[in-house]
């Protein structure tokens, strides 16, 4: 029985911890429809405003979306996918996040992430 407080005190310290991750979850998958310019959704969030996980996620949902097939048209290559994202940094996504996306790219490290 004197152990009680202690394990009580682990318990709610690992769910707080576990509530603290989801609760990143939540606004990443939140948000990631929110676009640079404000035209996004669920709020209409712009910029710096837009939680940087969201953010991240965004860019990457796009990328996957653009090259993979899907049941309205067939996947493009990645190299067009990045292009299609640096045409709408600034826009609809980060600068920053794509700007990083080019240099994963220019290393080779989104190499095999798309179906070929």
């Amino acid at each position: 029985m004197s152990k009680h407080c202690n394990d009580s005190t682990v318990c709610l310290s690992k769910l707080l911890q576990m509530r603290l991750v989801c609760s990143h979850k939540t606004l990443r998958v939140r948000y990631h429809q929110e676009r640079w310019d404000g035209s996004g959704y669920p709020i209409g969030l712009s910029g710096k405003d837009i939680p940087y996980l969201a953010r991240i996620f965004a860019v990457a949902d796009a990328f996957d979306a653009l090259t993979s097939d899907r049941p309205y048209r067939r996947r493009i290559q990645a190299e067009e996918a990045l292009q299609y994202l640096r045409e709408q940094a600034g826009v609809l996504f980060d600068p920053q996040i794509i700007q990083t996306m080019e240099q994963l790219a220019s290393q080779g490290l989104l190499d095999g992430i798309s179906p070929k």
